[in-house]
């Protein structure tokens, strides 16, 4: 049978951290954790994952606004190119 001298339960933000404080003290350290990756909810479904996605949608709608500020800045210019007055063609 195994000795530990620190069971850690969950590895999320508090038990990585008391893992790691632990075995920098030379500890023999385990931890239990339900799932079959380590990291808690934080790292797989909650806060990191949530902040990636928003980043990822804040990324692509400034994309998406900057084509079209490009596209209405192109009109605009074929518009007085052409000596339209009214620029929506009519």
């Amino acid at each position: 049978m195994a000795h530990y001298d620190l069971l850690v339960i969950g590895t999320g933000p508090a038990g990585q951290k008391a893992a790691v404080q632990a075995a920098k003290l030379g500890k023999h350290v385990g931890i239990i954790e339900r799932k079959e990756m380590v990291g808690g909810v934080c790292i797989h479904t909650g806060t990191i994952p949530s902040k990636s996605l928003r980043e990822a949608v804040l990324a692509r709608m400034e994309t998406v606004n900057e084509s079209s500020e490009t596209q209405a800045e192109e009109d605009m210019t074929a518009t007085e190119v052409r000596g339209d007055s009214d620029p929506s063609g009519l």
